[in-house]
């Protein structure tokens, strides 16, 4: 095969997401700047900075992007945690509001992420780890 300089290789090219523009990275931290902590540690009373803001319905399940009662900010601790078992088929109740899904209670996603990961938890306040 020839030798073909690095920036004549072609690379594949990926289609932008919304994740992935200025106008969501903007709004994401302006939301973690208004709501600084976990939500999920702060309901087992841990304060743990905020690093994602995450879609509580998931986008590809037709959730809501734009509006605020679909996002709930998280650590990736608990944002990877619900990535998992959104994969595993997670079901969250929604109802449908103008700009997509939004939970009935955003307090569910909260409970069932602790109560699935409480061995996690009583870890934490055992000082074992996290």
């Amino acid at each position: 095969m020839p030798y073909v300089p690095t920036k004549q290789r072609k690379r594949p090219h990926r289609k932008p997401t919304l994740h992935s523009k200025s106008r969501w990275r903007r709004a994401s931290k302006a939301n973690r700047d208004k709501h600084v902590f976990c939500e999920v540690w702060l309901s087992v009373g841990r304060h743990v900075a905020g690093e994602v803001t995450d879609h509580i319905i998931a986008v590809e399940s037709g959730g809501a992007f734009w509006l605020e009662d679909n996002w709930m900010v998280m650590s990736h601790f608990w944002h990877n945690r619900k990535t998992q078992l959104e994969k595993e088929g997670l079901k969250l109740d929604s109802y449908q509001a103008v700009g997509g899904k939004v939970p009935v209670n955003r307090k569910q996603v909260i409970k069932i992420l602790t109560n699935r990961y409480q061995k996690d938890i009583q870890e934490w306040q055992e000082g074992q780890r996290l």
